[in-house]
């Protein structure tokens, strides 16, 4: 498998701008989501109705909230591998160089 952390962190930045983008979206919606009491008329169904209504717009809230999260969670995950591939290359580099013969020009020496 070949994993170059780098583009790791680049994945990880685009899941924190996508969690960014929703929280900013809902922010800028949720408002939207808001009916007068008397939307219904006099019907005698219409409290339901509202009622209905805003528990759905608590539930999307409750979802766009998790949904945010969620990224932010496999951003912190994806710059952990990130970190953790980075580190095991640098220690298995080293372990390497150390029981290779000195070859002038090779791993830094001159």
């Amino acid at each position: 498998m070949h994993v170059i952390p780098e583009k790791l962190c680049d994945l990880a930045q685009t899941s924190l701008d996508a969690s960014q983008e929703v929280g900013d979206a809902w922010t800028g919606g949720e408002g939207t989501m808001e009916i007068d009491s008397a939307a219904a008329g006099n019907v005698s169904s219409g409290y339901d109705l509202i009622a209905a209504h805003a528990d759905v717009a608590g539930a999307a809230a409750t979802a766009m909230g998790r949904l945010a999260s969620v990224l932010e969670h496999d951003m912190d995950g994806l710059y952990q591998c990130a970190f953790d591939f980075s580190g095991t290359d640098e220690a298995e580099g080293a372990k390497y160089r150390s029981k290779v013969p000195f070859i002038p020009g090779i791993f830094g020496a001159v």
